[in-house]
């Protein structure tokens, strides 16, 4: 079982059964009928069925990120001088807000979130080859000042995905890019990048010494409108999605954090869903 089977499984069903209950049928079927029959209740099943799948995924991104496979050509690539865009396609939201980050005065590059800071290194960094994945890539990638690896999954507020699919998606490219040979390209990227923002004074407050580490505990950030957030309460096909997201950020403690995160795509500031 792998993240990418998962993902293409989703992205080709059909009816309005919940995403995190479709890979428990296709893909652990007899678990999924012993938790049935003992289940006491419909929210004990959903509650189980929850942890179970946040289970698997974590496994899957273990496994995944101990793959010998590396990209051919170069994993981190400079974007700073590339120009404003038109457009509301999310990879224009994407980029307008990496180059609002840059022009922050005091943090420049960085996304704070809730007074913690991400220095983002770039948008759109491959993690897989082959004619079949050229489209692979992390909207957005960055940096803690632990070292942590952060890839942002972003998504515009009428992005018809659910938020399992978008954290499938999150996990798969944050995986490839902790291989060994990817990881390696993008630090040997990282350290030339940082040496060129050292000689303009471009390094933000805090970050003087980091450099990312492969034993810092790795983060996918899901960074969309509240908009996107709100349609994921509704409809059966994405019922439990946010539980399942906080299944897994209770689940997968020093493995990989999972954080959803509501942002405009205008401002370096971002917040912490709240939606209890």
């Amino acid at each position: 079982m792998s993240l990418r089977l998962w993902l293409s499984y989703l992205r080709s069903a059909k009816g309005d059964t919940p995403h995190w209950q479709l890979l428990l049928q296709r893909f652990v079927p007899d678990a999924w009928e012993q938790m049935s029959r003992e289940a006491s209740d419909a929210d004990c099943l959903k509650r189980k069925g929850r942890h179970l799948v946040a289970g698997m995924l974590i496994d899957a991104f273990r496994t995944q990120r101990c793959d010998d496979a590396t990209y051919e050509g170069e994993v981190f690539i400079n974007r700073d001088d590339a120009p404003d865009v038109e457009g509301t396609r999310e990879e224009h939201l994407v980029k307008r807000l990496y180059l609002q980050c840059l022009k922050s005065p005091t943090d420049p590059g960085c996304l704070v979130l809730e007074q913690e800071k991400t220095w983002l290194l770039g948008w759109q960094f491959p993690t897989q080859g082959g004619d079949k994945e050229k489209s692979r890539r992390a909207d957005l990638v960055g940096v803690r000042q632990d070292g942590g690896l952060v890839v942002f999954e972003c998504k515009r507020e009428d992005n018809r995905d659910s938020l399992l699919i978008a954290i499938l998606e999150g996990l798969d490219y944050l995986a490839c890019l902790l291989q060994n040979g990817n990881f390696s390209k993008l630090t040997r990227g990282f350290e030339g990048w940082k040496g060129q923002r050292s000689v303009s004074g471009a390094i933000p407050t805090g970050f003087d010494e980091v450099l990312p580490e492969i034993s810092a505990e790795p983060w996918v950030v899901l960074l969309a409108p509240k908009q996107y957030y709100q349609m994921q309460l509704r409809g059966s096909r994405r019922s439990g999605s946010v539980n399942l997201a906080c299944a897994m950020m209770a689940d997968a403690k020093c493995v990989v954090g999972v954080r959803l995160v509501v942002t405009d795509f205008s401002t370096n500031e971002a917040e912490l869903l709240q939606w209890r």
